[in-house]
């Protein structure tokens, strides 16, 4: 994906996670973790010798590392920390941005080097049409789904409110 479609998908992502957690923090790090796989550009010569640290979608896109993150994440669960919903937001948002990748012909590595490759089907092409149309189709979903279940909660809250003074009314 071209890094317009991986923002325009982080911040709608980011959004549905505000909605689900009320924390900003929350989307913030969700957008960052979304951009995290990209990190590579930054020392990347993209030369013709693929390795796991000179490529674009190397080391930094493998599968493996989000799932260390959400494993560390459950760890954080299972201790009791503060910091968990931190670190599921983040790890969410590389799963996310790995799996946007997953769907073009290029893939994502499987491990911690180049080959072997995993794709999940192949939606797009980068830089096509069909890319734009599927970031657009997504981003809708996400933000639909982030408004339909912030009107939900309100409505969920109001309700329970109610709930709460007929409760006490009837004591």
């Amino acid at each position: 994906m071209t890094k317009l479609s991986h923002q325009l998908l982080g911040v709608c992502g980011g959004l549905l996670v505000l909605s689900l957690t009320a924390n900003p923090l929350c989307s913030i790090l969700f957008y960052a973790g979304n951009a995290f796989p990209d990190v590579d550009v930054l020392w990347n010569d993209f030369s013709s010798y693929k390795t796991k640290w000179y490529s674009h979608r190397g080391i930094t896109h493998s599968i493996l590392i989000p799932l260390f993150l959400l494993l560390t994440s459950a760890c954080f669960l299972l201790a009791g920390s503060s910091l968990y919903p931190y670190m599921l937001a983040f790890a969410s948002g590389v799963l996310f941005h790995d799996l946007c990748d997953a769907m073009s012909p290029t893939g994502i590595p499987l491990k911690l080097s180049y080959y072997p490759r995993f794709k999940l089907w192949t939606l797009y092409r980068n830089r096509s049409f069909s890319e734009f149309v599927l970031a657009v189709l997504v981003a809708v979903s996400l933000l639909t789904s982030a408004l339909l279940l912030s009107f939900r909660l309100r409505t969920f809250s109001k309700i329970t409110s109610l709930l709460q003074q007929i409760v006490d009314y009837l004591r």
